[in-house]
């Protein structure tokens, strides 16, 4: 019985120190192959991957003469959750994980960017999955799914094949703040990484403070930030950008995001009529009739992209003026007349403000579409047909007191976005308070 007891004894013990060798072995063997060291925290990674797409289409059907190659993005990936993140600027996909804290298989759907393509290209793949070491930081996988291609108003599908390899990355969030930004159109200020949700910021300068509006998704996380609507941030002006806490998903600190700073104001005037284009308030081109005829006097100013005639091209996809307000003004006018390459041009894409430096904005109320009436003159001054002069006006906003600046305002076409209807050009002149 002693020696049963102790054989006993001894297999027990060696069965303990096998378990506790098992968990304590930085590697351990997996159908004979060598796994790594478990990842233990939320790691970024920099993914570069070998994309292999095969058209859907049969050979008869039209494909992109080079789809993409290559897939390269940032992959954050959560042992804990677990959970993993794919990101490229401004989109981003969240999926649940299962992991022995080596390999990763990612929930089905997972959808991942093509860096350099269209909006709304991207794939959305049904097997992801991926082995990572802890130790060295790196990580490799392969994915296999759907790949759709956008070109214009038309998508292209492919079978998509994914090698892919990693690095850890620690480099932490910045952002791209810009200088000499205009106050009516600072680009929303997006982080080169994935924040937390809980991420908050906002624009100082000299006792002033604008919040920031957080561009959050649904996958509890924050893409970065914005200027809140009707807020019009100071001309003139160096803001310093605070973020807190300015780290990424992974905890890694950000670089110092630095200064905000906005271009100066417009040439304060009563009144702007155009007539001396050399002293322009502010921004806008500035034609005559030996362009197109001008709504009154010598010269107006234009408001259009090239798109919006056949055979006058215009640079001047803005208009500004900075006015002199007096006490009873309530709003600002100006005269505006559409003309354009068709009987019926959109408006999509064009904004008509006024805003007090540090305070609110206001808009004017714009049809979807101005009609053009086509005429001899029409077709002499370029084949530009010209609609009905009228008085937009703009309510002062809240707060005015001197001065109120007026920004009107054509964006421009997304680039290999859907065709845009035809667009509408305006001539304006005779920008006032009243």
């Amino acid at each position: 019985m002693g020696d049963v007891r102790g054989r006993r004894h001894r297999v027990a013990t060696a069965f303990t120190l096998l378990g506790a060798l098992a968990l304590a072995a930085p590697a351990c063997s997996d159908g004979g192959g060598k796994r790594g060291t478990p990842l233990a925290t939320p790691t970024f990674f920099q993914v570069q991957g070998r994309l292999t797409l095969t058209p859907e289409q049969s050979a008869s059907v039209s494909v992109i003469p080079s789809p993409p190659t290559e897939q390269d993005f940032l992959l954050y990936v959560d042992p804990l959750a677990p959970s993993v993140v794919s990101f490229l600027p401004g989109q981003a996909d969240r999926k649940a994980a299962t992991t022995d804290g080596v390999s990763f298989a990612v929930a089905e759907g997972f959808i991942v960017g093509l860096p350099g393509s269209c909006a709304g290209s991207d794939v959305y793949y049904s097997s992801f999955r991926f082995t990572a070491d802890g130790a060295t930081g790196t990580l490799a996988g392969t994915a296999t799914g759907l790949a759709s291609l956008g070109v214009g108003d038309v998508a292209f599908s492919y079978k998509a094949a994914l090698t892919f390899t990693g690095i850890r990355d620690v480099a932490g969030p910045s952002l791209d703040v810009g200088t000499a930004v205009d106050p009516f159109h600072v680009a929303d200020l997006r982080a080169n990484r994935p924040l937390p949700a809980v991420a908050t910021a906002r624009l100082d300068s000299a006792g002033e403070s604008i919040e920031l509006r957080p561009l959050l998704t649904t996958l509890e996380l924050d893409l970065g930030f914005a200027i809140p609507p009707a807020t019009l941030p100071r001309y003139g002006t160096a803001y310093d950008v605070i973020v807190t806490p300015w780290q990424d998903l992974a905890g890694n600190p950000g670089v110092p995001p630095g200064q905000l700073t906005t271009r100066p104001a417009p040439v304060l005037v009563a009144r702007e009529d155009f007539e001396n284009a050399d002293q322009v308030s502010g921004d806008g081109t500035v034609v005559d009739a030996a362009v197109l005829p001008p709504i009154t006097g010598l010269r107006s100013a234009v408001l259009a992209t090239g798109q919006s005639s056949a055979d006058v091209a215009f640079d001047s996809p803005h208009v500004s003026a900075r006015l002199r307000v007096v006490p009873g003004n309530t709003v600002v006018a100006f005269a505006a007349r559409p003309f354009g390459r068709f009987a019926t041009a959109s408006t999509y894409g064009i904004t008509m403000q006024a805003g007090v430096p540090g305070g609110a904005v206001t808009a004017a109320v714009l049809p979807a579409t101005e009609t053009i009436t086509w005429s001899a003159s029409a077709a002499a001054s370029g084949g530009v047909g010209l609609g009905e002069v009228r008085t937009i006006e703009i309510p002062l906003p809240a707060g005015v007191d001197s001065e109120v600046i007026v920004d009107l305002h054509v964006a421009p076409p997304i680039p290999c976005g859907l065709p845009l209807p035809p667009a509408a050009g305006y001539l304006i002149d005779d920008l006032r308070v009243e």
